[in-house]
Order: C-alpha cells, then structure tokens, then sequence
C-alpha cells in the first residue's frame, strides 16, 4: 500500500512546493509516485509545465472530483511522477467533509507507492482533509521568526486531526529550508530550531537558498533535473532516502 504524505507549512514562501516537486522526482528514480495539488495557487501544476487556468477551465482539477462523482484517477496527468492538478476552483468551493480526499484517494493507493500532497500555506478545511487522508505529515520551515511563531499552531492542528479522525498521522519530520550557511542569523535560528524539536521531532538538513530554484521553476523542471550538481540536490536526495528507510 502506498504512503501519504501530506507538506504542510502554515505560511508561504517557505520552499514548500520546491520540497514537494523535487522530493516526487527523487523518489520517482525507484518508486511510483503522484502528487496531489490541494493549493489553488496551482504552483505545482506550474512547476510541472502544466497551466492551471486551462485546467479549471477544462473541469480538470482536483475540485471537480472532491465535489462531484469523477474519480480522481480521471484527473491524473503526466507519469512519473504523476499529478492531479489544481486551480482558483479550489478557492470558491467548500468540501462536503474533510474526509473526502481520504476516500478519494483509497483506491490509489494500489498503484502508487508514494502520494505527495501538496498543501495550501493556510490551516483551512482543505488542509483538514489533506491531513485526515495522510499516513505523515513533512514540516517545511524557513529560519524566521515569523514561521517559528506559527509553527505551534501547524503542530496542534496536526494533533488534533490525530485526535479526532486519523489516529495513525504521525509527524516525519522538519525541514529547515532556505538556509544561508554563512549568515550568522541563519546559524542561530537553525541551532535553536534542533533546541526546540529535536528531541521530539527529525530535524531533516537544511536545504540550502539558491537562485537556482527559481530557474528551474521558470523552466517547468524539479532542481534536481534541472541543475543536477546545483546545492541543495544532495539534500532532496538524502531526504528521499530517508523517507523510503523509513517506511521500511
């Protein structure tokens, strides 16, 4: 049975779709793996050379199946990794419950062995479902203060989804992201981020910053195809490792 993992940052601009696309291309060297887009930014959908205005004008984003009785396998394009994609359409409707994607999802679960979610940078009633439907959960976390802020409230949702409907979600790991090794302040925020955690939580290596994410994401491609030898690969690369040990 495959494993769902939902990357769930409650705040944008922290490398989480970046993780999510390059951490899919990493595993899909061995594994069958799909990405879900759950944020109507559709920026994975982009960053996949994919056009989400197409796509909801078309009804052929993960909406029209959370809402109606299309299967999501109706809404899967590419291979490997695969993806259903999303769109605006996502904003304007409300889920009939937040245990539809789980449902949704069920009968994927035989032919994928690892299923992404993709999740908007706000704890919504999607995100409920996103998390309801995963076996894990990645926490993306850029060094700011404002991320530790809120990383408190992520981490109580989390527990309270646990609580309520999915007893067996359990935390993977954070991962720090944009991380200037030479700037002090980097430094200190991500020793006291492994202070804070470490005991209860994997404290993944940082993910470097480089311009060089942008390039790929302008030229549809995961950094890892891209700009194989760029810094930060070794770092998806060792991630993925981690997470197929892990399920071992």
């Amino acid at each position: 049975m495959g494993q769902v993992i939902s990357v769930v940052s409650q705040k944008g601009g922290v490398g989480k779709t970046t993780t999510v696309i390059n951490l899919a291309s990493c595993l899909a060297e061995k594994k069958r793996v799909l990405i879900v887009d759950l944020d109507s930014q559709g920026n994975a959908t982009l960053d996949m050379g994919l056009m989400p205005t197409k796509l909801d004008a078309e009804k052929k984003t993960i909406i029209y199946a959370l809402i109606g009785t299309k299967p999501l396998q109706d809404m899967i394009l590419l291979d490997n990794p695969a993806i259903i994609p999303a769109g605006q359409s996502l904003v304007s409707v409300e889920l009939p419950s937040t245990n539809v994607l789980r449902e949704k999802l069920k009968p994927l679960l035989t032919e994928y062995d690892y299923i992404l979610i993709d999740c908007a940078p706000t704890l919504t009633r999607t995100t409920a479902a996103a998390l309801n439907a995963s076996d894990y959960v990645l926490v993306p976390i850029d060094l700011d203060i404002k991320s530790f802020a809120g990383i408190g409230q992520l981490f109580a949702t989390i527990a309270e989804v646990k609580q309520r409907g999915n007893p067996s979600l359990s935390i993977i790991g954070v991962l720090p992201t944009r991380y200037q090794k030479r700037h002090k302040h980097d430094q200190a925020m991500l020793e006291r981020l492994k202070k804070i955690l470490e005991s209860r939580y994997k404290v993944f290596t940082p993910i470097p910053e480089t311009t060089n994410v942008k390039k790929a994401s302008r030229a549809s491609q995961p950094l890892i195809r891209f700009m194989p030898r760029a810094r930060g690969v070794k770092e998806y690369y060792d991630l993925a490792e981690y997470i197929v040990n892990h399920g071992k």
